[in-house]
């Protein structure tokens, strides 16, 4: 599969507004192997139920790794510092997001607000980044038309 794919963030963006949560999917080669919203809010109160972390997860309970080589995760917003951490050391190919912190606003004003970018320069593995793919259509998920 070419990344970034078009039908996938889009999938995220669709399922993120249905469920009121940000959603997100990994793929490995041209399948979707896990996905997840975010707990942050559920009755949980889980502060590190972020979706990347929640589908991390998932991929590799499913996967039977703790390495997710060959994987791409799907995020219409970029990813926070405690996210692109877990992306980096499950060693996953890369990261398509949508929306970027430069878009947050009075819905989501949170965040330790360091670019992915400068996140990924720091890490001993690098994944590819695609960022503010399909931007316009995944500010929506921030509440923003």
């Amino acid at each position: 599969m070419k990344h970034p794919n078009e039908n996938i963030m889009r999938k995220c963006i669709g399922r993120s507004l249905k469920n009121k949560t940000l959603w997100v999917a990994i793929v490995k080669r041209d399948k979707i192997v896990a996905e997840a919203g975010g707990t942050i809010f559920s009755k949980s109160h889980d502060v590190t139920g972020h979706s990347e972390i929640n589908a991390i997860r998932k991929a590799c309970k499913k996967l039977g790794n703790h390495e997710l080589r060959d994987c791409w995760i799907y995020t219409p917003y970029e990813p926070c510092t405690m996210c692109i951490s877990a992306i980096c050391w499950a060693k996953m190919n890369g990261i398509v997001y949508g929306a970027s912190h430069r878009d947050r606003n009075k819905v989501w004003p949170w965040g330790i607000l360091i670019p992915s970018e400068k996140m990924v320069k720091k890490s001993s593995h690098r994944p590819k980044i695609i960022g503010e793919f399909m931007r316009k259509e995944a500010k929506r998920v921030l509440g923003m038309k």
